[in-house]
């Protein structure tokens, strides 16, 4: 186990990057049932805007931060979408569906 953690530093991230190697040392030294352990998280009540994936598809996530103030001024809209929407994407059809 430890040895694929030192290969896989290694191979990928060479030996410059002094931050990732405390973050895995960091993360070698919590307990494995601290990390089974289970927490409750806050129920989420975001919308979900789901979409088709496309690599010609513009930027989104940016799209919605710039356009969310307008949401936020509609009384109606801001209601209806009170927080930022998720974006969630699925994966497109493949060619064998077809």
């Amino acid at each position: 186990e430890v040895k694929h953690m030192q290969n896989f530093t290694n191979l990928f991230l060479g030996n410059a990057y002094k931050v990732i190697k405390e973050q895995i040392n960091r993360a070698r030294h919590i307990l494995r049932n601290n990390l089974l352990q289970f927490r409750s998280r806050e129920p989420n009540d975001r919308t979900p805007l789901v979409v088709t994936y496309s690599s010609q598809m513009k930027p989104l996530t940016r799209i919605l931060n710039d356009l969310q103030p307008i949401l936020d001024k509609n009384t109606a809209l801001s209601k209806a979408l009170d927080r930022r929407p998720m974006l969630a994407y699925r994966q497109p059809p493949t060619s064998s569906k077809y």
